[in-house]
């Protein structure tokens, strides 16, 4: 991960609103008329990478808005931040947060590959419906509707998101 520049910094080169999610380039002091005439009151980070997530440089460095955002408000580097909705593109405020990997693997989208339509659940050998959450077996089920019904429990009880599985 690279390293952002200083919250105060951040605060010299660029305005957020929260509202939007949107960052925007500040005017730059005495000797930078270029720069201001090209680039001051607009939207800055509007490039998408192959994530899918907005991106820009910041004196020569390339960074993630979410994590520019994260620092200009916060002045902190946490170790991954969340777009809860799943939107990466979604840098409102309200959307974002501060996770451990551990926690931002409970908000994932459902695999494109995933041939149940439930994380989680799979086909049996036997024909049957098996569910796991991790590596702990949730028993094999007669019915989609019974294995989904054991994962969703296993869910709340493992606290994760609401919108973990969502479609792809």
């Amino acid at each position: 991960m690279r390293k952002l520049p200083s919250q105060k910094e951040l605060r010299e080169l660029l305005k957020y609103d929260p509202e939007t999610g949107r960052l925007f380039w500040k005017a730059r002091q005495t000797g930078w008329s270029g720069f201001n005439t090209r680039f001051a009151g607009k939207e800055a980070f509007t490039a998408i990478d192959s994530g899918g997530y907005r991106i820009g440089s910041l004196l020569q460095v390339r960074h993630r808005a979410h994590r520019v955002i994260w620092k200009l408000v916060y002045g902190t580097d946490p170790e991954q931040i969340d777009h809860e909705n799943g939107d990466r593109q979604d840098n409102r405020l309200t959307n974002l947060r501060a996770v451990t990997d551990q926690e931002n693997k409970k908000n994932s989208k459902r695999r494109s590959d995933n041939r149940s339509g439930v994380v989680g659940v799979g086909t049996h050998s036997d024909g049957k419906f098996r569910a796991r959450i991790g590596t702990e077996h949730l028993g094999l089920f007669e019915t989609l509707e019974e294995a989904t019904v054991a994962r969703r429990a296993a869910e709340l009880n493992h606290n994760y998101h609401q919108n973990h599985g969502r479609a792809v």
